[in-house]
């Protein structure tokens, strides 16, 4: 048994994701697959071969910091009125044999939840597989779960190198971003201000 006080209705701001200084080419398919998303039946949607997979919708924003990429994500589940979960990546590990695990109950929360979950400085998930054998193995247990997520998930970097085609390959929409020009850093400024 336990108490609890101060619980309230959320206070959502649908108009969050129009303060993001991202070009209207940028935001338009990222809303527009939000939506589609959200408005989807379990009877919709692609259909994979193996039961549970290929359901979620994964998006990649790159780009130097700064930039609007994790606001992006914040501000959408804002707008979307639906919860956002934001794990930086670093806390996950690097060790492939504790990561499953971690992985797996990360996806688990963010999918009961149906929140937009938000894997912050991805960049050891996304890299391109080499003749190292642990970060293959860690890439390779990232594809695996990510195959199986059902829901909306971000994943930021600032370091665009090699992505491993496998992980492009299950992205639907990635986007870069481009260092703000100083009319859009004055807007941020004066918003958070």
């Amino acid at each position: 048994e336990f108490a609890v006080t101060n619980i309230c209705d959320v206070e959502w701001n649908p108009s969050s994701i129009d303060d993001v200084r991202i070009p209207e080419s940028q935001k338009m398919p990222i809303l527009a697959l939000t939506k589609t998303y959200l408005q989807r039946t379990p009877e919709d949607g692609f259909k994979d071969l193996v039961q549970g997979k290929g359901r979620g919708i994964n998006f990649l924003l790159h780009g130097p910091p700064g930039v609007g990429k994790t606001l992006t994500a914040e501000t959408l589940a804002e707008s979307s009125r639906i919860p956002l979960y934001t794990v930086p990546a670093g806390q996950i590990g690097v060790d492939p044999v504790k990561v499953e695990p971690i992985l797996k109950t990360i996806f688990k929360i963010a999918s009961r939840w149906k929140a937009l979950l938000l894997l912050d400085e991805a960049d050891v998930f996304l890299a391109q597989r080499s003749e190292n054998v642990q970060l293959n193995a860690l890439v390779s247990v990232f594809l695996r779960e990510l195959e199986h997520y059902d829901g909306i998930l971000f994943l930021t970097t600032n370091r665009l190198q090699a992505f491993d085609e496998a992980v492009l390959s299950r992205v639907h929409l990635a986007l870069r971003y481009e260092p703000l020009k100083q009319e859009a850093r004055m807007a941020v400024w004066k918003y958070f201000l």
